[in-house]
C-alpha cells in the first residue's frame, strides 16, 4: 500500500525485509484454500492495518474485514509485529469463543476438521515442535530483534518450573501453523503476559 515503507522505516528503525512485505499472491491461496478444505469455519476475518491494504480482489461479502484499531490499544498502534496483532486478535467483536489465527502464509493443502484443531472438550491442539529461542537481549540488535527476544524472555517468566531447563535456551516453540484458540485460555495467558517488558510495543 502507498506509504508503507515510509511508515515502517520510521516505526520500527530500519527498511523492511522484501520477502516479508512483497506479496505473492499467498492472501489469494491461503483463503482459497480455507474455503476448499476448512468449509467447517462459519466466518473468515481478515486483519489489516487500514483499508488501503485490502486487496481489490477481496470478496468483502464473504469476508469480513476488520482493521487493527478496531481491536488493539491506541498505544499498540501502529503495529508490524504479527505476534502482536494476534494476542489482541481475542478483543475483535462478534468472534466465536473458539476460533483459529490463520497467517496468509498458511495453506491447508488437505481437507482439515474442526477437531484437527481443538480435541473434544473445545481445548486447542497447539503443535509444537523443540527449538533454541533468545535468552539475552543484544544491546547491539535493532528493536524488531529486541521485541522478539523479550517476547521469549516473557515465555520464560511464565513458563511453569520444570518444563525447560535452567539457563537453557531450548524450549517447545508454537510450530508456524494455523493456531487455535479459545479464547478465556488466550486471556489467561495475556493476563500473566501483560506486566512483561515490550508487551505492547508496536514492532
Amino acid at each position: 500500500a502507498p506509504g508503507f515503507q515510509d511508515q515502517y522505516r520510521q516505526i520500527v528503525g530500519r527498511e523492511a525485509t522484501p520477502c516479508h512485505v512483497r506479496s505473492l499472491g499467498e492472501v489469494r491461496y491461503a483463503l482459497r484454500s480455507i474455503h476448499q478444505h476448512a468449509s467447517w469455519a462459519r466466518d473468515v476475518i481478515f486483519l489489516t492495518q487500514d483499508l488501503g491494504h485490502v486487496p481489490a480482489w477481496l470478496n468483502t461479502n464473504r469476508v469480513r474485514v476488520v482493521t487493527l484499531d478496531e481491536f488493539m490499544p491506541p498505544e499498540a498502534l501502529p503495529s508490524f509485529n504479527p505476534f502482536a496483532i494476534q494476542a489482541w486478535a481475542h478483543r475483535i467483536d462478534g468472534l466465536a469463543r473458539r476460533f483459529v489465527l490463520w497467517s496468509d502464509d498458511q495453506l491447508a493443502l488437505c481437507p482439515t476438521r474442526a477437531e484437527d484443531f481443538f480435541d473434544g472438550h473445545g481445548t486447542p491442539k497447539v503443535p509444537t515442535h523443540a527449538g533454541r529461542s533468545f535468552f539475552m537481549v543484544g544491546a547491539r540488535w535493532d528493536r524488531f530483534s529486541r521485541r522478539l527476544a523479550n517476547s521469549f524472555l516473557a515465555l520464560d517468566a511464565i513458563t511453569p518450573s520444570g518444563t525447560r531447563g535452567r539457563g537453557s535456551p531450548w524450549r517447545r516453540l508454537v510450530s508456524h501453523t494455523p493456531v487455535p484458540v479459545e479464547i478465556e485460555l488466550w486471556r489467561t495467558f495475556l493476563d500473566a503476559l501483560q506486566d512483561q517488558p515490550g508487551f505492547t510495543e508496536t514492532v
